[in-house]
């Protein structure tokens, strides 16, 4: 028709005299804010998946409201697992539920195996499972092999980020995504190495 969605179109705007916005959301607070995609990364072996699976687990969890000491929000968690399979999972998650002292693995964490499925495919269900769901954390692990490209190509990073991480966010989801770091060679220190993409 010619007419431009007015949700969609550009518009230059002034702050001034912008009412205060209300205090940012978090889903756990000072480390994962709602609705903005958050990135955990590092080097292979310091149990970021392990810490991710348990803080996913926290939130899903209805009735806990910390996370080491940090204040969470409730909702479903959404777990794509683009590295590892069904029953590795399984075992490290009920691992996780038993050494927190819980009977089970909580009703509200929904494991998706993407092995064998195109990232286009696996963010598409996750669009229909935050449709059935409503807002939910989402676990993107991991970024690398996620984006099935070169994490290393700004124009790969960014079209994923866009077409994926982004749509994510638009249908409520709070997106968290692990990534990891080369390993260190000789003359390198940690403290240099950032996430593949940024």
């Amino acid at each position: 028709s010619g007419v431009k969605n007015p949700k969609n179109s550009l518009r230059a705007v002034s702050f001034a005299g912008e009412p205060r916005p209300p205090p940012r959301q978090f889903v756990v607070e000072g480390i994962v804010p709602a609705g903005v995609p958050t990135i955990v990364y590092g080097p292979s072996g310091i149990a970021k998946s392990f810490n991710i699976l348990h803080l996913a687990l926290s939130v899903a969890f209805v009735g806990l409201d910390v996370w080491h000491g940090r204040r969470i929000k409730t909702c479903p968690v959404i777990y794509l697992d683009f590295e590892m399979d069904r029953i590795e999972q399984l075992r490290r998650a009920q691992e996780v539920a038993r050494g927190a002292g819980w009977p089970d693995v909580p009703k509200n964490f929904w494991y998706v195996n993407a092995l064998g499925h195109s990232a286009a495919e696996v963010f598409d269900f996750a669009i229909e499972q935050l449709e059935d769901l409503g807002e939910a954390l989402v676990i993107v692990d991991s970024f690398g092999f996620a984006l099935a490209g070169e994490s290393e190509r700004s124009a790969d990073v960014l079209t994923f980020m866009r077409e994926q991480i982004g749509v994510l966010q638009m249908a409520g989801g709070h997106p968290l995504i692990v990534d990891h770091v080369a390993r260190l060679v000789r003359g390198e220190r940690a403290g240099n190495q950032d996430a593949f993409g940024s």
